[in-house]
C-alpha cells in the first residue's frame, strides 16, 4: 500500500462511523413545546358537577290536637322548608281495621325556600268522633322525606258553647290536649292573671323564704292592698298570698324588686320563663298586669302557664287557700285577706287567679280536677266579673259532660 492509500482508508472509516450515528444523538433538543389548541385537542376537559344532598325537611304549624264541630271547616296552615322545587304533600288518615294510613288528599306546595300550605280535613271524614292523622311529604332534590307525628282531629260531640268571654280554652294537663277553645290563639291583655307567671318566677328563684323591702315603685302602683310604708319590709311568702288571693298589685311589685332589683329585670326573667314553658304568643313588661301594648298572652298560653304553675307545690298551696293573715316585719302592720276566686264552691276546683281591667275585661285562669285528670281552664275578656264566673261554670260542665268519654 502506498503512503497515500493509508490516510484515505482512515478518512473513509471515520465517515462511515459518523453516518452510523445521526447528529441528533449529540445535538440538544431546543424545539419549544407545542401549545395545545382546539385543533390539537381531541376532547374538551370537563369538571364533574356534584349535586347538593337533600337536607332535613322542617315543618311547623301542626297542632297535636284539633277540635271543632264536624259540620264546621277544619283547616290549618303549615310552613314547609325547603319547598324549591315544589313538594308533594299527602294528608293521611289511620285505618284502625287495616292498621295502616291511607292518603285521602294530596297537595302541592308553591316553589319557594319556605312555602305555606293550607290543609283542610275533608268533610266526609269529619263525622268520626276522633281520627288519627298525619302528613307525609315526599323526598325532593332539596329536601328529605318527612313524616309528621300523629295528630288527633276531634270533630263530633263538640258544643259551640255560648260564651260571653272573648277567648277561652280548656287544656288537659295530663294529655296536653285542647278540649275546647274560643279564639285560643288571639293575643289579649291578661290583667292580673299575669301574676301566675310572677308566682312561678318567685318560686323558681329560690327566694320563697326571702324578704322584700318597700320601694317607691310599689307605693306608686295602682290598686294597692298593702299601702306599704317606707322602711317596712315583708316576707316573700306573705307577699305571694297577698298577690294571688286578693290580687294586690303592690305585692307583685315588691316581689319583682325583691327578686331581681328592678321591675325591668324581673320582666326579663318572666319572658325567659315563658320561652322555657313553650309559650309562643306571650310577652311581659311588668309583674302585675299593667295594660301595655307589648304585654299580652292568649287563652291557650295562659292555660299552659297555669298548668305549669300547678306542678309547683307552693303555688297550689297558695291558690288552694281561702283566707290568709300576716304582719309586716318592721312595723308589724296586720293584714287579713280572703280569696277573690269564686270557683271555690266547685268540687274538684284546685284554685286559680282572677284579673280585671277596662281593656282586658274580666279574666280567670284556674285548675280543675275531674275524673282523675287535671284541666287548666281560662277565660279572657268577659263583660263583667259575674259573667266571667258563669262562663267558667259552663266550661267546667263541659269537662264533666265530655272529658272522660269523648277525649
Amino acid at each position: 500500500m502506498t503512503r497515500l492509500a493509508k490516510p484515505l482508508s482512515l478518512i473513509l472509516s471515520v465517515i462511515m462511523l459518523i453516518c452510523a450515528f445521526p447528529l441528533t444523538v449529540f445535538a440538544e433538543d431546543t424545539t419549544p413545546p407545542t401549545e395545545p389548541t382546539s385543533e390539537t385537542s381531541t376532547e374538551p376537559t370537563t369538571v364533574p358537577v356534584t349535586k347538593a344532598k337533600p337536607v332535613k325537611t322542617k315543618v311547623t304549624g301542626i297542632d297535636k290536637y284539633i277540635n271543632n264541630k264536624y259540620d264546621s271547616k277544619v283547616s290549618f296552615t303549615v310552613k314547609i322548608t325547603p319547598a324549591d322545587p315544589a313538594r308533594t304533600v299527602k294528608l293521611q288518615l289511620y285505618n284502625s281495621k287495616k292498621e295502616k294510613f291511607k292518603t285521602v288528599k294530596t297537595y302541592t306546595t308553591k316553589t319557594a325556600e319556605t312555602a305555606k300550605l293550607k290543609i283542610t280535613i275533608p268533610k266526609k271524614y269529619r263525622e268520626k268522633t276522633t281520627g288519627k292523622w298525619r302528613i307525609v311529604i315526599s323526598k325532593s332534590e332539596t329536601g328529605k322525606k318527612y313524616v309528621s307525628k300523629v295528630f288527633k282531629v276531634t270533630t263530633s260531640n263538640i258544643d259551640l258553647l255560648s260564651l260571653n268571654s272573648k277567648a277561652a280554652c280548656i287544656y288537659c294537663v295530663d294529655s296536653e290536649q285542647v278540649l275546647y277553645d274560643k279564639k285560643k290563639d288571639v293575643r289579649r291583655q291578661p290583667a292580673s292573671t299575669t301574676k301566675v307567671m310572677t308566682a312561678i318566677c318567685v318560686i323558681e328563684s329560690g327566694k320563697w323564704n326571702g324578704t322584700s323591702k318597700t320601694v317607691a315603685a310599689a307605693q306608686r302602683t295602682p290598686a294597692q292592698r298593702l299601702y306599704a310604708r317606707t322602711g317596712d319590709s315583708y316576707r316573700n311568702k306573705d307577699l305571694m298570698y297577698a298577690m294571688l288571693l286578693p290580687s294586690a298589685n303592690d305585692a307583685a311589685v315588691l316581689l319583682a324588686w325583691g327578686v331581681d332589683g328592678t321591675g325591668k329585670e324581673f320582666a326579663k326573667r318572666m319572658n325567659k320563663t315563658a320561652k322555657k314553658i313553650g309559650l309562643e304568643n306571650t310577652h311581659y313588661t311588668n309583674s302585675y298586669g299593667l295594660p301595655d301594648k307589648t304585654h299580652y298572652t292568649t287563652a291557650y298560653d295562659l292555660s299552659k302557664t297555669v298548668a305549669y304553675a300547678g306542678t309547683l307545690d307552693k303555688f297550689r298551696q297558695v291558690v288552694g287557700t281561702s283566707h290568709y293573715s300576716f304582719n309586716s316585719i318592721k312595723y308589724h302592720r296586720h293584714y287579713s285577706f280572703g280569696t277573690a276566686d269564686k270557683m271555690k264552691g266547685w268540687k274538684g276546683h284546685i284554685g286559680g287567679k282572677t284579673g280585671s281591667a277596662p281593656k282586658s275585661g274580666a279574666c280567670f285562669t284556674g285548675l280543675y280536677k275531674y275524673g282523675g285528670k287535671t284541666y287548666a281552664v281560662t277565660v279572657l275578656g268577659a263583660s263583667s266579673k259575674a259573667v266571667r264566673w258563669k262562663d267558667m261554670a259552663k266550661l267546667y260542665r263541659y269537662i264533666q259532660r265530655y272529658g272522660n268519654d269523648k277525649y
